[in-house]
């Protein structure tokens, strides 16, 4: 009798089971098996990003001109590709920005954002961003990556130059401002406007623009609201600076406004000077912040 090795065998049986699977005209589809890959869909003009699906898979195939926010929530994922989209966007409305609010899975990764996105003088609208008015987790995580704004972005409450506000399991993560940022209100931030909760993530970020707003202005974050609200900024650094138009004790940092007790803050830093205040509120007990100079910017 022919004696199998253990090995062999296995070899056997896998290739009898693959003839097995081969004897059915449909394939694996006949026995039920769906072998897919989702579809990414290119995106040329504004009239396409506008028509796209909630939870559909984008990328951009062209630099375009986007004059309206992305109305619907969402979920899907769009990647710049190392595109440019200009803003020509004025609205009247809060959650202002390329997307209105991006929620749960929501991913938005390499591009550039020119132009400028506006809510109007006469409406007090919060949530004004260039990627996002809003970005708000509650099960999958938010993810926002190698984003580059040199928009002007010009908002009432909750104004940030990536996003104007985010909620729950937020990821910022290597993104650039360097686009004016200004605000009517409170919360206004290089990066992000207002943390109001959850856990938020901004890592390896920075901002290179002025930040201006009534209260609670900082070059990466406006405020982190509440003890709710539990950020995690690591390797951040902004050289713009900051304005406060409040005329009873505005509070604003070269890097944040407001930074809530639990948050934590790791290697991040300012240019400035001894005297600079780096963080305007810190409640924090974790927050390893410090100035450069000009100089020591260079090395």
């Amino acid at each position: 009798m022919t004696n199998i090795k253990p090995l062999n065998r296995i070899i056997v049986l896998a290739l009898a089971f693959v003839m097995i699977l081969g004897s059915f005209t449909g394939g694996f589809g006949s026995l039920g098996v769906e072998l897919a890959m989702a579809e990414t869909t290119v995106i040329t003009t504004n009239d396409a990003f506008a028509a796209m699906e909630p939870g559909g898979n984008y990328e951009l195939g062209a630099d375009i001109t986007i004059t309206e926010p992305y109305g619907q929530e969402f979920s899907g994922t769009f990647d710049g590709k190392g595109h440019t989209i200009t803003l020509n966007i004025t609205s009247e409305t809060a959650y202002t920005g390329l997307f209105s609010k991006l929620i749960d899975g929501a991913s938005v990764k390499n591009l550039i954002i020119d132009g400028e996105v506006y809510i109007a003088d006469n409406s007090n609208k919060s949530y004004c961003g260039t990627i996002a008015g809003s970005a708000n987790a509650s099960a999958n995580a938010v993810n926002i990556r190698n984003c580059w704004n040199k928009a002007t972005v010009r908002g009432y409450k909750a104004v940030g130059g990536i996003a104007g506000m985010t909620a729950g399991a937020v990821v910022i993560e290597s993104c650039a401002n360097t686009g004016i940022v200004l605000g009517r209100n409170i919360q206004i931030g290089g990066i992000v406007g207002n943390i109001s909760s959850g856990n938020t993530i901004i890592r390896n970020c920075y901002n290179m623009s002025n930040v201006t707003g009534f209260s609670y202005a900082g070059g990466i974050i406006g405020q982190a609201t509440k003890s709710s609200a539990s950020p995690t900024i690591q390797n951040c650094y902004s050289t713009g600076n900051y304005t406060l138009t409040g005329l009873s004790s505005p509070v604003g940092g070269l890097l944040i406004g407001f930074m809530s007790t639990s948050g934590s803050i790791s290697n991040c830093f300012a240019l400035g000077t001894s005297d600079s205040i780096l963080i305007g509120t810190n409640n924090s007990t974790n927050a390893q912040v410090f100035y450069k100079t000009q100089d020591e910017m260079k090395d």
